[in-house]
């Protein structure tokens, strides 16, 4: 499954919340985190290590945050192109490890898939796609809800829910923490004007 849109839009805590709500195993990975282990010997046995770990927690969800930095075989830019063909060969080899047995189910978050190899998106691997779009108002009103229902009218909330159309989950949370903060500094009872 790969979970693609905007960023701040919840995309890798949709993932978590797929195995929280199934009660199993998450394991949690990235090629960042892979690629910080080394060189490419590193990088590919770091890889190997967190699918290995999915097998042995299975059933569990694999989540690999950041997915499109696996890259493109056809990317132009022909500086590390050797290294990395070996690492979307390694993962794709991974991929198809994991696809001939039960119990992981394979996760990918990312802004941009459009800038995966075409090989990784294929029947079998990457093959269910998701866009997670910004909220809309009425997303954007059941979060302030949630949030800020004790503290702000219901009609205040309505209408701040259509003048944070455009922004993220992400940038509202943010938006809220910070005006509790204020608020708490302020030694005032939250409000639209604090």
């Amino acid at each position: 499954l790969l979970l693609y849109g905007p960023p701040g839009t919840g995309k890798t805590w949709l993932a978590r919340a797929i195995g929280n709500s199934a009660s199993i195993a998450t394991v949690n990975a990235s090629f960042a985190d892979w690629q910080a282990k080394g060189h490419l010997g590193d990088m590919l046995a770091a890889m190997s290590a967190s699918f290995a770990e999915a097998r042995r927690l299975a059933p569990c969800v694999m989540i690999i945050d950041e997915i499109d930095a696996v890259g493109s075989r056809s990317d132009p830019d022909r500086h590390a192109s050797n290294y990395r063909t070996q690492v979307i060969n390694g993962f794709l080899g991974q991929m198809d490890s994991i696809a001939r047995e039960e119990g992981v189910m394979v996760i990918g978050t990312c802004n941009n898939p459009e800038r995966m190899d075409p090989a990784v998106l294929r029947a079998g691997r990457m093959d269910i796609r998701i866009r997670v779009p910004l909220p809309d108002a009425e997303a954007i009103l059941a979060i302030l809800r949630q949030h800020l229902s004790e503290d702000i009218a219901d009609a205040d909330l309505r209408d701040l829910s259509h003048r944070a159309v455009g922004r993220s989950a992400a940038d509202i949370d943010a938006a809220i923490r910070a005006a509790r903060s204020d608020a708490r500094h302020a030694c005032k009872v939250l409000s639209l004007g604090i």
